[in-house]
C-alpha cells in the first residue's frame, strides 16, 4: 500500500547535462514496502546458491568463511572462461571499424544537441524546468546489480558509512580485508572480471520486477546499467564485455524497458562514465593505466 505522506527526503532533483537519467535510491525507502514485497525483492536479485560467494558481514579481523555452496566450486578453473583475444588482437579485429562508427554516432550526438532548445551554458539551464511528471513521482525501484553480486559482499566500514557490495570488484584489488575475504572464499587466481562467467542472471524475471513495483504504488525504474567497472547489462556496441556476449548471454535491459513502456512506468538508465581503470595520455605524454586508488587519482603506468 501506498504510504500517505511521502518522505522529505525524496524530494530532490537531479539534473544530468550529459544524459536524461532518473536515479534515485529505492533502497532509502524499504521501510515503506511491506515485508512480503521486500522478501519477493530479495528473491528476485539473489545468487544461485551454486555459482556465488557468502554474503556475510562479520566485523571480525578474520574473513568470514562462505558456506560450502557460496564457495567456489571444487573443479571451477577461471582460466577457460576468460578472454579469447589479447588486447592487440582485439584492436586489429575491432578498432578501425569501431572508431569509424564511433565518430559517426559522435557527429550524430552533436548535431542534435546543436538543434536543440537547451545548450551548455549556465543561462541556458538554468531557463530549464523539470517536467510535471519528475516533480510528481516520488517512489521507485533502483536495481543495483551486476558481476559484483555473484560475490555479494562488502567489508564493513568504520562508524556510520554505507557499505555497498557493487565495489567488490575495485575493493578486492586494493582493500586488504576485501581481498583476505576473496582469496580464502574464490582463490588468489580468482580475477575480477572471473565473476563475469559466473553472473548467470538464472532468476531474473523482468515481468515479476514490474508487477513488483507497480503492486508497491512505484512510478518508475532505474536498473545500473553499468557499473565502474564497466560491464554493460545491455548489448553494446562498443564493447565485448556485456550480458549478451559475455555471463548471461542475452540483453537485461531491453525487456525491462519495453515492459516499463507499456506498463506506463517511467525508465532510467543509470550509467557510470568513469571506470575503475582505463588507458590515458598523461601529461608527459606517456601512455599511463588510470587506477582508482583510495583518493581516486592514482595513475599506474
Amino acid at each position: 500500500p501506498r504510504p500517505k505522506k511521502w518522505p522529505k527526503k525524496c524530494n530532490k532533483q537531479i539534473l544530468c547535462l550529459s544524459v536524461p537519467v532518473l536515479y534515485a535510491y529505492a533502497k532509502t525507502h524499504l521501510h515503506l514496502l511491506t515485508p512480503a514485497i521486500s522478501s519477493r525483492l530479495v528473491a528476485l536479485t539473489a545468487i544461485s546458491p551454486s555459482t556465488g560467494f557468502a554474503q556475510n558481514k562479520s566485523n571480525a579481523a578474520e574473513p568470514p568463511t562462505a558456506p560450502p555452496e557460496y564457495r567456489r566450486l571444487p573443479n571451477y578453473n577461471p582460466a577457460e572462461h576468460r578472454y579469447k583475444d589479447s588486447i592487440l588482437e582485439l584492436h586489429k579485429k575491432f578498432s578501425e571499424e569501431m572508431m569509424q562508427r564511433a565518430e559517426k554516432d559522435y557527429n550524430e550526438l552533436l548535431q542534435v544537441n546543436g538543434d536543440g532548445k537547451w545548450k551548455p551554458t549556465y543561462t541556458s539551464l538554468k531557463r530549464h524546468q523539470s517536467p510535471e511528471w519528475f516533480q510528481d513521482i516520488k517512489f521507485g525501484m533502483f536495481i543495483d546489480w551486476g558481476p559484483w553480486s555473484v560475490a555479494g559482499y562488502a567489508h564493513p566500514n568504520k562508524g556510520d558509512h554505507p557499505v555497498y557490495a557493487d565495489w567488490y570488484e575495485h575493493r578486492l584489488d586494493y582493500d586488504p580485508p576485501t581481498r583476505k575475504y576473496h582469496i580464502k572464499n574464490g582463490g588468489a587466481d580468482f580475477k575480477r572480471d572471473d565473476l563475469i562467467p559466473l553472473f548467470k542472471a538464472s532468476r531474473y524475471d523482468p515481468e515479476k520486477i514490474e508487477d513488483i513495483a507497480i503492486d508497491a504504488g512505484m512510478k518508475y525504474i532505474v536498473p545500473f546499467s553499468k557499473c565502474h567497472s564497466g560491464f554493460c547489462l545491455w548489448d553494446s556496441s562498443y564493447t565485448k564485455r556485456d550480458c549478451v556476449d559475455m555471463g548471461p548471454r542475452r540483453d537485461l535491459t531491453r525487456p525491462l524497458a519495453d515492459l516499463c513502456k507499456a506498463k506506463g512506468l517511467k525508465f532510467g538508465f543509470y550509467f557510470n562514465t568513469e571506470e575503475y581503470e582505463y588507458p590515458i595520455i598523461a601529461p608527459d605524454g606517456s601512455l599511463k593505466n588510470r587506477y582508482w586508488g583510495h583518493d581516486g587519482s592514482t595513475l599506474k603506468r
